[in-house]
C-alpha cells in the first residue's frame, strides 16, 4: 500500500508539472461504449454512446481537430486530439465505428491479444473489417494478456510488449507501430517498459491524466480517461 501511494503521488506530481506546459495536443482514452448501463463492467471505464457523441461535439466546439496518431507527434499551434479505444469492446464495432466512419473521424483501437473473441469484445473478423473498410482506423498493440508490465520479469515484460505487436502483424498483415501500456500509470510503466517499447513502436501511450507538452516522450504519451461521469469536463481548462 505504501509503494502504491508513492506511485500515485508521483503520478499526480507529473500531471501537475505537465499541465503548466500543455501545448494543445491531447489524447483521450475510451474503453466500453455502451448505451445499456446494465452491461457496464466498470463505470470508471464506460460511457454511453450518446455521451460519446456529445463529447465529440464538444471537442469540435472547443476548436479541436481530431487527427491520426501520427499527426499528434507534430508540435504546432493547432489544437488536436487523438481518439483511442483500449481492450476494444463490441460497442466500438456496433455503434462507435459506423459513426466515426460516417463522420470521417480517425481513431485507434488497442486490442489485447488474449481478449480477442472473448464474450463482449471484438474478434479478428470484426477488426479486419474495420481496417479494410476505413483508412481512418488504426490498430496498435496492448500486450498479450493485459497485465501490469512492471510486475513481470524483464523477459516477460519484453514478450508482452514486443510479441503482442508481432502477433497482430501476422494477424492483420500490416506493421504495428503503436502501443498502449496496459493500465498505463507509473505503477505499471517504468523505464524498462519505455525502452522496450521504443525498440519497435513509434508511439506508446500511457494513462497520465493530462495533455502533451513540447517535451513529451513519445514512448509514454499521456491520455485522459473519458467516461460517462466526466465527458462534459474532460478537456483542458477542466481536467488540465
Amino acid at each position: 500500500m505504501f509503494k502504491e501511494n508513492l506511485y500515485y503521488q508521483y503520478q499526480r506530481f507529473q500531471e501537475f508539472k505537465m499541465k503548466r506546459f500543455f501545448d494543445g495536443r491531447l489524447a483521450v482514452m475510451f474503453h466500453q461504449v455502451e448505451e445499456n448501463t446494465e452491461k457496464w463492467y466498470d463505470e470508471r471505464y464506460a460511457i454511453s454512446f450518446s455521451g460519446f457523441r456529445r463529447f465529440i461535439e464538444r471537442l469540435y466546439r472547443a476548436g479541436y481537430e481530431i487527427v491520426s496518431p501520427y499527426e499528434l507527434l507534430k508540435a504546432d499551434s493547432r489544437k488536436k486530439v487523438v481518439l483511442t479505444f483500449d481492450d476494444v469492446f463490441e460497442g466500438v464495432y456496433y455503434e462507435v465505428y459506423p459513426y466515426l466512419k460516417e463522420k470521417k473521424i480517425p481513431f485507434v483501437v488497442f486490442p489485447a491479444v488474449n481478449m480477442l473473441s472473448k464474450d463482449g469484445y471484438l474478434d479478428e473478423k470484426m477488426l479486419k473489417k474495420m481496417l479494410n473498410e476505413y483508412g481512418g482506423c488504426y490498430i496498435g498493440a496492448h500486450g498479450v494478456s493485459h497485465c501490469n508490465l512492471r510486475r513481470l520479469t524483464g523477459n516477460q515484460s519484453r514478450e508482452e510488449i514486443l510479441v503482442s505487436g508481432e502477433i497482430l502483424e501476422r494477424m492483420f498483415g500490416q506493421p504495428i507501430e503503436i502501443f498502449a501500456y496496459p493500465y498505463g500509470s507509473p505503477d505499471a510503466v517504468g523505464r524498462r517498459e519505455r525502452k522496450t517499447a521504443g525498440e519497435k513502436y513509434r508511439i506508446a501511450f500511457g494513462t497520465l491524466q493530462t495533455g502533451l507538452t513540447p517535451q513529451t516522450d513519445f514512448a509514454y504519451i499521456p491520455r485522459i480517461n473519458v467516461n460517462e461521469k466526466n465527458h462534459d469536463c474532460a478537456l483542458p481548462g477542466n481536467v488540465l
